[in-house]
């Protein structure tokens, strides 16, 4: 997992909230990052991982030196700043909601494509309160900004500003993840290099890879320049619509990756384009 480095904010400050309303947490709930059912449905509960944090030097490239490591099981792997109220509300009502589609995914019986805009609503929305719990409870550096959380919270019928979510198929692996701030950017110098700070704080990938089944929840607010995504292989799952662009790489890549990894091709996959340069026919909406 890779990043470049842009402004941490501190944990100790925050402990006493939960992370999604901000209400005092006079009632702790341990919630799950991945889902109980999930873990039991792929039999993840009781698989050892180990997560290792790299930060990028921009005179020598990614340090070999990991920055943090963390070993546990993925049962382990809890948020301890949620209240009662979130995990036994709406938190707990999106994920009943979810399971059936997210099931049928994950085996992959169902695709991307065939989902109605509710229904494509509900798993953007599982998808981003899972890439922040993850977020959250890791020891990745980089921490998605709290409002965001909070705009998750209060607003049902969508997701926080600039937020999209990608969805792709993929060949069958248990899990794999990634975070990450490291795009490709489709531009000329002049355009790409005075945004080089932005991008450390204003995006984020966080990618999920379960059975066949990948979602990235990604972001940035940098004006003028657009997600762009890969032809035929990603689906835009949530906004239903909207303006991007559209590259094409042949699949040789990715069918030459091992499938744990795929997550992190897709994740790479996704890069910005400043509006100038979108070639013609490679400009388009989400859906």
């Amino acid at each position: 997992m890779f990043c470049q480095k842009r402004h941490v904010l501190s944990k100790k400050a925050q402990s006493r909230e939960c992370v999604f309303c901000r209400s005092e947490l006079l009632q702790r709930s341990r919630e799950h990052v991945f889902p109980r059912w999930l873990l039991r449905e792929l039999n993840l509960e009781m698989v050892k991982v180990r997560a290792a944090h790299h930060m990028r030097d921009d005179k020598s490239g990614i340090r070999d030196a990991p920055e943090s490591v963390r070993e546990l099981t993925l049962g382990q792997m809890t948020e301890g700043r949620v209240c009662a109220k979130c995990n036994n509300g709406w938190m707990s009502q999106l994920e009943q909601v979810s399971i059936p589609v997210l099931t049928d995914l994950i085996r992959g019986r169902k695709r991307l494509e065939e989902l109605d805009r509710p229904t494509s609503l509900i798993i953007g929305r599982w998808a981003t309160k899972t890439a922040y719990m993850l977020n959250s409870s890791a020891n990745f550096p980089i921490k998605v900004p709290r409002n965001h959380l909070w705009q998750l919270f209060q607003q049902p019928s969508k997701l926080p500003w600039g937020v999209v979510v990608v969805g792709a198929h993929s060949q069958f692996t248990e899990f794999s993840w990634c975070q990450s701030t490291m795009w490709q950017l489709c531009g000329p110098d002049k355009l790409t290099a005075p945004i080089a700070d932005l991008i450390n704080e204003r995006t984020y990938k966080i990618g999920l890879h379960f059975g066949h089944l990948v979602l990235l929840t990604v972001w940035h607010s940098i004006p003028k320049w657009l997600f762009m995504l890969w032809t035929d292989l990603h689906t835009g799952v949530w906004p239903w619509k909207g303006k991007c662009g559209w590259h094409f790489d042949s699949r040789v890549i990715l069918d030459s990756t091992p499938a744990d990894m795929a997550v992190h091709v897709h994740g790479n996959a996704i890069k910005l384009v400043h509006h100038r340069y979108l070639a013609p026919g490679n400009g388009g909406s989400l859906n």
